[in-house]
């Protein structure tokens, strides 16, 4: 991460957790736009087994691990650098986000 990054996307939220009950609700089909009766679960045999097992070799492998680890670095050097443009911006007399005079 830089000065310069424009852009990066990825679900922060997500853990184990929620990884296992996303992979449940693709399975059953569930759909919060939609009534429980629409909802079209997969209907390839061996599917929700085959998404169960490939979530368990990720998190085997330490990808879950790893991208906990990931999210912890990044989230506290994103709050360092806010903490520093704030504090930079606050000594040269600039507003921050509208808590101060407009330019």
């Amino acid at each position: 991460m830089s000065s310069c990054t424009y852009a990066f996307q990825y679900h922060i939220e997500v853990g184990q957790a929620m990884a296992e009950l996303w992979c449940r609700n693709l399975a059953e089909g569930t759909d919060c736009y939609l009534p429980r009766d629409a909802w079209t679960p997969l209907r390839t045999p061996g599917a929700h087994a085959a998404l169960e097992q490939q979530l368990a070799s990720v998190v085997r492998e330490g990808s879950v691990r790893r991208a906990t680890r990931f999210t912890t670095l990044f989230l506290r050097e994103w709050l360092a650098r806010a903490a520093l443009a704030r504090d930079t911006a606050a000594a040269l007399g600039g507003a921050w986000w509208g808590s101060g005079p407009a330019a």
